[in-house]
């Protein structure tokens, strides 16, 4: 059976990871994600950002961020407003679909999202952790609220309504926290990885590493082959969980990385984590590769 977390896990985890990022932290403005031109054009469209262009930089990303929660709290606001549901639909889409480039969430599969997180009566800006949102959704929709299913494009939606305590959870997010574990050897249960695109990270299996490196250290021998799927899904948190569990460790993670009289919002240690992803954490991950697996010579 896959790992249940701990708080204690979320600790340990959270204070590994914000010790590999405190040397990077000046990199925040590295930040990018670039935007089409057609999700600029509907941007414009939807009033959520003015100007000629946008190149998705650190600073535009925060200001799209804050745009798309202020006008979703706007159309909150309206009571009984028989178009809310369409109108946030509308603007999950964007943040979805045409900001997140995720094109294969059809526009049924936007509207359960919206009326599974923010179909909610009680005002957005009341909603200040996952605790908060959880009392308030339908009775229905609690048990399966963080379902692992579709998270790489549901946190998005999320993240951009509640950007202080919710964050996106997609591919290179967990290719990155998986990396840093099988680097530091934390003592904790490894991520899941949701189905990612970005081509250097198909070839490399961090979860995977995680989860042989950390059942090595707390067991004696490997199991045999026909237990050996379980045994290493035992290494992995519930799919469950998942959300929650990067949730905690985030949260331990920039309590620890930030001083606490210049701390920024919790999206910005998120930010950080993902732009290091594909460049430093990546070549960390093949640089502590190599190291494992270059051949020892012994003296006799």
């Amino acid at each position: 059976m896959s790992a249940a977390p701990t708080p204690q896990h979320a600790k340990a985890f959270g204070s590994s990871v914000a010790a590999y990022l405190a040397s990077h932290r000046h990199k925040l403005n590295n930040f990018s994600w670039p935007m089409t031109e057609g999700c600029f054009n509907t941007a414009v469209e939807l009033k959520l950002l003015s100007g000629p262009s946008v190149e998705g930089g650190f600073a535009e990303t925060m200001q799209l961020r804050q745009a798309v929660a202020e006008r979703a709290l706007e159309i909150q606001k309206v009571v009984a407003n028989p178009l809310r549901d369409a109108k946030l639909a509308e603007l999950a889409g964007f943040v979805i679909a045409g900001w997140g480039n995720l094109n294969g969430n059809d526009p049924k599969t936007i509207g359960k999202y919206v009326a599974r997180f923010t179909g909610i009566e009680l005002p957005f800006s009341e909603i200040r952790c996952a605790e908060d949102l959880r009392a308030a959704v339908k009775p229905r929709s609690r048990r399966h609220l963080f379902a692992f299913k579709g998270v790489a494009s549901w946190s998005k939606w999320l993240s951009f309504i509640w950007g202080d305590w919710a964050l996106i959870y997609d591919a290179r997010i967990a290719f990155a926290l998986d990396a840093i574990h099988f680097i530091h050897g934390i003592d904790a249960p490894v991520f899941p990885v949701p189905s990612g695109r970005n081509p250097l990270l198909a070839h490399f299996d961090a979860r995977s590493c995680a989860s042989f490196s950390w059942l090595a250290r707390r067991s004696q021998e490997p199991p045999a082959l026909d237990e050996m799927p379980s045994w290493m899904a035992s290494a992995v948190v519930q799919e469950k969980y998942a959300y929650s569990y990067y949730l905690a460790v985030m949260a331990e993670t920039h309590h620890l990385l930030w001083p606490a009289h210049a701390r920024p919002p919790l999206v910005h240690t998120e930010m950080l984590l993902f732009s290091l992803s594909i460049k430093d954490i990546a070549a960390d991950f093949c640089a502590e590769m190599l190291t494992r697996f270059q051949p020892r010579t012994f003296v006799a």
